[in-house]
């Protein structure tokens, strides 16, 4: 390993492409020559559980959806992540009202999002549930090996350092975008959104009955031409008796989210 000094005589450094450079350089960082990302776990099923939408509904929605991930876990490596849901939506207000900063905010959210972790790992532990940290995800081949099915909360952990949003203190990056995160660390090539809507709407079709829901045709045309992913074959699946609520409980592959991140084709040695 190779030292050079500056010329000045003020400072050592370890020869590297980096040495001496500015980090927040543009043209610096857009000439770098590196190498591809690598796809960690690409066959890993990435999925998040909705706070709101799933796990607010309790036995309404969860066993007939634990019941599709155990059948399928003997063909399908998965991880679960949770949303927080509408406790979320509570702490976030109070914490609002209290004049508390993002990050405390932020924290707020990981927690309760970090509860109905615990009770999904709980849940499904006959069958292997495993309650796991996000430090926990380099274990990942350890745990598929001894057939677990791995749980952990979706909010990233930014935590105290979250960003503080351009308008009010609500964390803007919460459980969808942690999933979206997770599934470009680990570089897999499926992400699933388990909601209550059967796909990606206009408009929220909860309040807005003429919401229009973008057609897969769709969804994967703006994913090509945004050039910046690839849209990933849209699969829905019934996961609860229609008779327990107005809305069927749906699992669908996410299309439009999976198109914010870098293709990995293009990206990937494997």
């Amino acid at each position: 390993m190779a030292l050079v000094r500056e010329k000045d005589g003020k400072r050592l450094h370890v020869k590297s492409t980096l040495m001496g450079e500015s980090l927040v350089s543009k043209e610096f960082i857009e000439q770098l020559d590196v190498a591809p990302q690598e796809r960690l776990y690409p066959d890993v099923k990435m999925m998040k559980i909705g706070g709101q939408s799933i796990c607010d509904r309790g036995v309404k929605a969860l066993p007939n959806i634990l019941k599709e991930i155990v059948e399928n876990r003997k063909d399908h490596k998965m991880v679960l992540t949770t949303g927080g849901g509408t406790r979320s939506r509570h702490i976030y207000t109070l914490g609002l009202e209290m004049g508390m900063p993002t990050g405390v905010i932020a924290k707020f959210g990981s927690m309760v999002s970090e509860q109905n972790a615990l009770m999904i790992a709980t849940l499904l532990s006959p069958w292997g549930g495993v309650q796991i940290g996000h430090a926990d995800i380099v274990k990942l081949p350890t745990y598929f090996a001894e057939n677990i099915i791995p749980v952990m909360h979706g909010m990233p952990p930014y935590d105290y350092f979250a960003i503080k949003p351009k308008v009010g203190r609500i964390p803007i990056h919460r459980t969808d975008v942690g999933l979206v995160i997770l599934a470009d660390l680990v570089g897999t090539r499926t992400v699933l959104f388990i909601k209550d809507e059967n796909g990606l709407y206009s408009d929220d079709p909860k309040k807005n009955p003429d919401a229009k829901a973008p057609s897969r045709k769709y969804l994967r045309a703006a994913s090509s031409e945004s050039g910046r992913g690839t849209a990933i074959p849209a699969k829905t699946y019934s996961g609860i008796d229609s008779s327990s609520s107005a809305r069927n409980t749906m699992i669908r592959s996410a299309a439009a989210a999976i198109s914010i991140i870098p293709t990995m084709e293009n990206r990937s040695r494997t």
